[in-house]
């Protein structure tokens, strides 16, 4: 019942006036050249057929995002609050703060800092001068007071640009969470 959602969940929401959300499967994975695509995209490349390059807010960033994500296995929302006290360099360890928690209970889990990850946050992190109690990505600053709900918004409409642009206009960022678990296990069958 994790990441599903029960009868009772329904009647909650319903009792404060939500809308119940619906249970959707996928099962997308990424295609032979579609990673390629989307980290030119999101270098600023231009692809063949496209008059221009795609302009993304916040530079690198959502290049660093797109790989922490897709080898890490990072919510969005764990992703975009992540602060650099969170990033163990030397340990190779992220301490992602649980977007899925339980009754407000603040949780933080150890996610192992694959080599992929660790080049693409030390090369992000050249070009920034952030603090130890900074965000590592620029998308919670952009506008004073912005809200959760509208920076996830925000990055799932850029991401979904990204796609769009490098020719997969059906995937959407919740996918490369997907394709991360399905890595992390090919990787225990590998060895």
């Amino acid at each position: 019942g994790y990441s599903s959602y029960t009868p009772l969940d329904k009647r909650l929401v319903e009792a404060n006036g939500g809308t119940p959300k619906a249970d959707v499967a996928r099962d997308r994975r990424l295609h032979a050249g579609e990673e390629a695509r989307i980290i030119e995209v999101l270098s600023g490349h231009k692809p063949e057929g496209r008059r221009c390059a795609l302009h993304l807010q916040g530079g690198n960033a959502l290049l660093t995002m797109f790989i922490l994500i897709v080898y890490s296995g990072l919510r969005l929302r764990e992703a975009y609050t992540l602060k650099m006290n969170q990033l163990k360099f030397d340990e190779k360890i992220i301490r992602a703060q649980c977007s899925k928690q339980w009754r407000g209970a603040i949780k933080f889990r150890d996610v192992p800092m694959r080599p992929e990850v660790h080049d693409a946050l030390k090369s992000y992190l050249s070009t920034r001068l952030i603090s130890p109690d900074d965000y590592v990505f620029p998308f919670m600053t952009e506008d004073p007071g912005i809200t959760l709900k509208t920076v996830s918004h925000r990055l799932s409409t850029r991401f979904s640009s990204a796609f769009d642009f490098a020719g997969s206009p059906d995937l959407n960022e919740h996918d490369l969470r997907h394709e991360a678990t399905c890595r992390w296990l090919e990787m225990k069958d590998a060895g």
